[in-house]
């Protein structure tokens, strides 16, 4: 079936949320271009060094997650749960059946759990596909619709009012790199307040030891749909989905970082976690086409 172009449509959960970037909203700043980092993997730090930047460095720690990821991180699969506050809303709880190819960037996500409807007749989005370089990069899978495939636009204005990031940005690499552009510019206005939580084991993370760490933001903060943006600046229209702290889970082998959670005043504003069942697997011919959306 030809995929169709739908120009408007609430297109659901969308987008791999990944690692939160982070601006003060009383004074915020662009977050730097989300650039490979210069270095080999002969330079990256031993076990324990990383053991002890994830207690001391928290930037430096990230830097070598960023290089890690960039030489060795081809591609994963993986099962996501996700939650997210858009609008005020907090939506259900979602599970989705991720594969993700880093470099070009192409993602594919099925819905097991909290598929949400298309907002126009009511057929539940069980899909997505992105795939950079592509006449149609962004696909949805509606099954039941009259066209179950559609194109969508990857920074439209439906897709902004059901994901609180853009799909453009996805991936365990763009996660990290995201996080460490962001808390190294805070460092760099001396405003990083970063507290070290230990070794802990989540499940939504496969029960793998993870460091964690807790960003303090010093007002609440609203990250744009996707970095190349102006920052976003809180007001009393938006602030329920706002911030103020900021905490991640960075496996303790892979040092990828599997879990991201954001929250205000103790309440959910986002998480997204990382079961990763498989890393730089090899992708079936058609993983990342309309038609392995139906698989």
């Amino acid at each position: 079936m030809p995929v169709r172009v739908l120009p408007s449509l609430a297109v659901a959960a969308v987008c791999l949320l990944v690692a939160p970037s982070a601006r003060p909203s009383a004074a915020p700043t662009t977050v730097p271009a989300l650039e490979t980092l210069p270095g080999s993997a002969a330079e990256r730090p031993s076990a324990e060094e990383f053991d002890r930047l994830a207690r001391t460095n928290p930037v430096a720690m990230l830097e070598a997650c960023v290089r890690r990821a960039q030489a060795d991180l081809r591609g994963y699969r993986a099962v996501m749960s996700k939650r997210e506050r858009i609008g005020g809303k907090l939506f259900d709880p979602e599970t989705i059946r991720v594969s993700c190819r880093e470099e070009p960037l192409a993602v594919r996500m099925i819905w097991d759990v909290g598929a949400r409807t298309d907002g126009l007749l009511g057929f539940k989005i069980k899909g997505v596909r992105y795939a950079l370089g592509e006449k149609d990069p962004m696909v949805i899978y509606r099954p039941g619709a009259l066209f179950e495939e559609q194109a969508v636009a990857p920074k439209g204005a439906d897709a902004r009012k059901t994901a609180r990031l853009g799909i453009e940005e996805s991936g365990l690499l763009h996660a990290v790199r995201r996080t460490h552009a962001a808390w190294a510019a805070i460092e760099k206005r001396s405003e990083l307040k970063v507290e070290y939580l230990g070794i802990q084991a989540h499940p939504d993370a496969g029960n793998r030891p993870c460091h964690v760490l807790r960003r303090t933001c010093r007002a609440d903060e609203i990250d744009p749909f996707v970095t190349s943006e102006p920052p976003v600046a809180v007001t009393a229209r938006n602030r329920a989905d706002a911030f103020d702290t900021v905490t991640i889970w960075i496996d303790r082998e892979t040092w990828l970082q599997v879990g991201t959670e954001q929250t205000r005043r103790g309440e959910l504003v986002a998480r997204y976690f990382f079961r990763l069942t498989e890393t730089n697997p090899t992708f079936g011919k058609d993983e990342f086409t309309p038609t392995g959306l139906r698989k």
